[in-house]
């Protein structure tokens, strides 16, 4: 997964410092440089410490908090709205980190709303922060996961997180089809990679595995582990999406 760029909200809110610390943590990790964007068509900012809008006082932590991590870093000030931002990419990012716990969200922000196939990864991001040690991805043999699973090798290899590939087959054979087909890609390449039969509904089998604490990051695709009708995104997608009390990596 080629990252060179993480862009993060910034609009003012006390909050904003915990999807910045993802995006350190992701940033020192995978080597990218992050990009601060306040996008004021939203106007919902509270810029603690500005006087008279969003200006250099906006911006001053997050500048503050790359310079200490030794991370280069930019920002910008859009017209649009976040939703706008995200979809058009304009500041050509390659990853988004967006907050989305129980306590704040970005006002109006869905993400199924987002997650079109041209759109970029989006990293929700909890209330609390966890260091990423570990990493899991949700694999069903289609063409969607084994792209994720690509991605998810990739980003692995780069960050030194160990990988569990996580399946959830409707049969043994099944399973053994999906086994083989991971384990013939991971077993070739230089990281430390495993695959995991869960059992049970998808969407909460893979929910537990993380919240057992057998990982700190799930990854999966909007558009694959048999997902049907559920709009922009499948079902499993979307209910994870309304679930999310830890990083959640997923990919368009």
């Amino acid at each position: 997964m080629e990252t060179r760029t993480i862009q993060i909200p910034i609009t003012g809110h006390p909050e904003d410092r915990i999807t910045r610390r993802y995006a350190l943590y992701f940033g020192k990790k995978l080597g990218a440089a992050l990009l601060g964007v306040h996008a004021a068509g939203d106007r919902f900012s509270n810029p603690t410490g500005s006087s008279g809008g969003p200006g250099t006082d906006l911006f001053a932590s997050f500048n503050a908090d790359c310079r200490e991590k030794g991370i280069p870093c930019r920002t910008a000030i859009r017209q649009e709205t976040w939703d706008a931002v995200l979809k058009n990419n304009p500041l050509q990012a390659d990853l988004t980190a967006v907050p989305y716990g129980k306590r704040f969200r970005l006002p109006g922000f869905r993400p199924e709303d987002i997650l079109a196939p041209s759109a970029l990864p989006l990293l929700l991001c909890p209330d609390r922060y966890i260091d990423i040690e570990s990493m899991a991805m949700a694999y069903d043999g289609s063409d969607a996961s084994r792209r994720v699973l690509e991605l998810a090798v990739r980003l692995s290899e780069k960050a030194s997180w160990p990988l569990s590939v996580l399946m959830v087959p409707d049969d043994q054979e099944q399973g053994g089809r999906w086994t083989d087909d991971a384990e013939s890609y991971i077993d070739s390449l230089p990281i430390n990679g495993t695959t995991i039969i869960l059992s049970g509904p998808v969407g909460q089998a893979l929910h537990r595995f993380v919240l057992e604490g057998s990982v700190e990051l799930l990854m999966m695709g909007a558009h694959g582990y048999r997902m049907h009708g559920a709009g922009s995104v499948g079902s499993t997608a979307a209910w994870l999406i309304g679930k999310v009390d830890f990083p959640l990596l997923m990919i368009p």
